[in-house]
């Protein structure tokens, strides 16, 4: 799915002529804690309510922030994959979308985002989640998929991530099975390292246990 089909156009934007009240209002209204000020089609950046809540006249024109914003955002090219770890990594409600000119096209929020990587990253699929940490020299998926396919086990989706502490990679593996003991030995077996597993994984339905079951899959 492009990203640009994700954009929700009833996330509204705040624009240079609204003033610090406005913006306040329309935050409240939204129940989102920053909103992207637009000028046009230009973005300017994000306006978060603690500055809002922080600046002493309630008339001034957001006008007065063009220049201090920050610019966070995504480009529409990219993988909607990316806008989630945008929005985790900065704790943002919302991720801009720009297009090749820089142009805005809309927003999308954090909460879209978590409902598209839980469709369409087999997370609704009952089963379990197996992290392996190797060397990068080490990593073979195809002797990762066969010890897999050897127990029975599918692999419906691996994310690969570089710990930047340890330097060590991390291969997280969805899987269709809940039972996981089997695999796990086998992986022992061959001298890999199992450094988390999450079996009997239910769908879930409320959005602090599916945060924290995304964070764990696709390994921010």
């Amino acid at each position: 799915m492009p990203l640009d089909a994700l954009i929700e156009p009833t996330i509204p934007v705040l624009k240079p002529s609204d003033t610090v009240d406005d913006a306040l209002r329309m935050i409240a209204e939204t129940h989102l804690e920053q909103l992207p000020l637009v000028n046009g089609k230009n973005y300017l950046g994000m306006v978060k309510e603690s500055i809002l809540l922080d600046w002493e006249n309630p008339d001034d024109e957001l006008s007065v922030f063009e220049g201090r914003l920050n610019r966070l955002f995504c480009h529409v090219q990219l993988h909607p994959f990316e806008a989630v770890k945008m929005a985790i990594q900065n704790k943002v409600p919302v991720v801009p979308v720009l297009n090749q000119e820089q142009e805005y096209l809309g927003s999308i929020s954090r909460d879209a985002l978590f409902y598209y990587l839980g469709e369409n990253g087999s997370l609704n699929e009952p089963g379990g989640i197996i992290v392996l940490e190797m060397k990068l020299g080490d990593y073979s998926l195809g002797q990762i998929a066969r010890i897999c396919e050897g127990e029975n086990v599918i692999i419906l989706n691996s994310r690969v991530y570089t710990n930047t502490q340890t330097g060590m990679l991390e291969v997280t593996l969805k899987t269709n099975k809940q039972e996981l003991q089997t695999v796990v030995a086998a992986f022992e077996r061959f001298e890999y390292t199992v450094k988390e597993v999450y079996g009997d994984l239910p769908a879930y339905d409320d959005l602090a246990q599916r945060y924290k079951l995304l964070m764990t899959y696709i390994n921010m």
